[in-house]
């Protein structure tokens, strides 16, 4: 994994975290710091939580990253993509949580997208063809149980 990492030679690091991955990308950001200590890592997805983050367990991991995003990515992504190599871009993406002195300061806040405007990939041909796809259509889990929290 981090031969392709080289190879690609990347300017921002995106993680897309869930309970089961937190460990694994707790160990991975370590190895990126090492190699890459300048290079923005940003995680998302269900477990990228202030809660969950700190936890003892997963500070390690809280401690690597540069933000957090804690809701829906869509056009946080766009933000860090064009912001991510220019001063204070923590501070001119909205809807970022970032992890400071073991404590959180939030960016400014962005309005939840409507998830009708962004095509999927396979409107876009950009899926495999002649494969089934499953496009999500709802955010969050239905189960109403504290796993993911």
């Amino acid at each position: 994994f981090m031969a392709e990492l080289e190879a690609f030679g990347p300017t921002l690091i995106g993680l897309s975290t869930y309970i089961w991955s937190l460990p694994v990308f707790a160990a991975l950001t370590e190895r990126i710091r090492a190699r890459w200590p300048s290079v923005p890592v940003v995680a998302g997805g269900p477990a990228a939580r202030r809660s969950v983050l700190d936890l003892p367990l997963y500070q390690g991991l809280r401690n690597r990253l540069d933000a957090v995003v804690t809701g829906e990515g869509e056009e946080v992504i766009r933000a860090l993509v064009r912001e991510h190599q220019t001063p204070r871009w923590t501070s001119r993406v909205p809807g970022l949580e970032v992890p400071q002195h073991g404590l959180w300061r939030s960016s400014a806040t962005i309005d939840r997208p409507v998830i009708d405007d962004y095509p999927s990939p396979y409107q876009l041909d950009g899926g495999p063809p002649h494969k089934t796809a499953y496009i999500q259509t709802f955010r969050a889990c239905p189960v109403p149980c504290a796993v993911c929290q």
